[in-house]
């Protein structure tokens, strides 16, 4: 993906992974502060949204992780 938008701005492309900060949602990427929380034990970055479809059920990737990877603190962004 090009790192400029197709208007011929110098926006950064929403889609490329590689221009995602360290705190993205390591399953879609998310990268609002508000929205985010790390796992202090694994020290990934997941969202806390809602409406994750394909979860069986569960309501955001966070909560996904954590009961998947028997995990039970989280930290949140510090600009949350």
């Amino acid at each position: 993906a090009s790192s400029a938008s197709d208007d011929g701005g110098d926006h950064p492309d929403p889609y490329d992974e590689t221009a995602l900060p360290d705190f993205a949602c390591r399953y879609c990427g998310v990268h609002d502060p508000a929205t985010v929380a790390r796992c202090v034990e694994t020290r990934r970055w997941f969202c806390n949204g809602s409406g994750v479809k394909g979860g069986g059920g569960v309501g955001s990737h966070l909560v996904h992780h954590l009961v998947r990877g028997r995990c039970s603190q989280v930290q949140l962004h510090p600009d949350s």
